[in-house]
């Protein structure tokens, strides 16, 4: 073995070794990050009926949504307006109003992600069929069996819920 190829060699190995070292980091590194404030956890992105939550104390609610978060600042905090010393009626206003948010927001966010997995399932489809017009018909039929394999014999209605292919 020549100089040259031992040098290529060592380099090869120490490329390897920091590819390595720099994988491992970048893992431990994503394990550890804190999660994003309104990012939906991988079970979210499910589409399944939510459970109706159960009646409790806005306040307690609140402080709960801070934990659940994972944002180290607002864990365990009541909004502000109950910071401002209110009476006994205020507080059973401001509870109201609050439920009345929380419901409307869950409301919301049910609509907002029901739109968004319909249109983004037609955009699914509008990109495959696009892609597949510029195919010739083998290039189509390789196409969907490549599909095919790598959704498992699934695709996705528009609905955007995964159903299995019809033969």
């Amino acid at each position: 073995m020549t100089a040259r190829e031992r040098r290529a060699r060592l380099l090869s190995i120490l490329l390897l070794a920091t590819t390595l070292a720099a994988g491992v980091m970048l893992g431990r590194a994503w394990s550890v990050r804190a999660p994003l404030p309104d990012a939906p956890a991988p079970a979210d992105l499910v589409s399944e009926p939510e459970p109706e939550p159960e009646e409790t104390d806005p306040a307690e609610d609140a402080a709960a949504e801070g934990e659940e978060r994972g944002d180290g600042e607002r864990r365990n905090r009541e909004p502000v307006i109950y910071e401002v010393g209110l009476e006994a009626s205020q507080r059973e206003s401001v509870d109201r109003i609050i439920t009345h948010f929380r419901e409307r927001s869950r409301s919301l966010n049910r609509e907002m992600r029901d739109r968004y997995d319909r249109e983004q399932a037609a955009l699914f489809s509008a990109t495959r069929d696009s892609l597949r017009a510029v195919l010739n018909p083998e290039q189509i039929v390789r196409y969907d069996s490549l599909l095919a394999v790598r959704y498992g014999g699934e695709r996705e209605d528009d609905g955007g819920n995964r159903r299995q292919r019809r033969r």
